[in-house]
């Protein structure tokens, strides 16, 4: 009789115990929050790094996203030309296990197909047509940068690059708070503003949306890229 009223008396202290580690570790989670989102990690995917006007970038899913746009044409179509060829410079760097896309938007976002419909790997083939492609996007009416970022961001890649001239109409407060949510801390997402002589007034919102998405902006003096021409 002694043995199992002591034996009941063990059992209950070791619920309570029990009961007392889950609270205090349900407390300890509760109090301290995560300060990022971890990122993704999807086995059998290869991780590469690249750059794009020298902005490093790593991961597996790479999303390059080009204003097209008219005022992207100015001056000499320099800034269109000289954003083309950087994206394929960028995309000859990963290797054939990464995904890579290209989106190009004026008013109007677009998603270069170059695999029929497929997941775009960087395989020499896929290569290959990206440069084919994306030497013959067009050009032309007015800009939207939203819609063309929200639609990379929902494609939930590693890195972003933004090409614009930071055109009107610019990015308010909402805007970047409503593309910070979509991203819940996934891309890092960095810009690139191209230009003559010094960037546009208006276009802080370029430098702001890197900030917040953990990436970094980079202005393009287009003069000095007519001086100083490609090999």
């Amino acid at each position: 009789m002694a043995e199992s009223h002591q034996s009941g008396i063990a059992h209950r202290l070791a619920q309570a115990i029990l009961a007392a580690f889950i609270c205090f570790q349900i407390a300890a989670a509760i109090g301290e929050e995560p300060k990022e989102k971890p990122r993704r990690i999807i086995i059998g995917q290869s991780e590469a790094k690249t750059t794009l006007f020298g902005l490093p970038g790593s991961g597996s899913k790479f999303l390059y996203v080009l204003d097209t746009s008219d005022s992207m044409t100015l001056p000499k179509g320099k800034p269109l030309a000289t954003a083309k060829q950087e994206i394929i410079d960028s995309i000859d760097k990963l290797d054939k296990l990464c995904e890579f896309y290209v989106i190009h938007y004026n008013n109007v976002p677009r998603l270069l197909d170059m695999t029929a419909g497929r997941n775009c790997f960087g395989t020499e083939d896929n290569k290959l047509a990206a440069k084919r492609i994306i030497a013959a996007i067009p050009t032309g009416q007015r800009t939207e940068h939203e819609p063309a970022i929200i639609m990379a961001l929902r494609m939930r890649p590693d890195v972003l690059y933004l090409m614009t001239d930071g055109d009107d109409p610019a990015l308010e407060r909402r805007d970047l708070e409503r593309i910070s949510r979509v991203n819940e801390g996934q891309a890092i997402i960095h810009t690139v503003q191209f230009g003559k002589g010094e960037p546009k007034r208006g276009a802080d919102w370029l430098k702001q949306l890197a900030k917040e998405n953990r990436g970094q902006y980079k202005f393009v003096d287009v003069s000095q890229a007519e001086n100083n021409p490609r090999p």
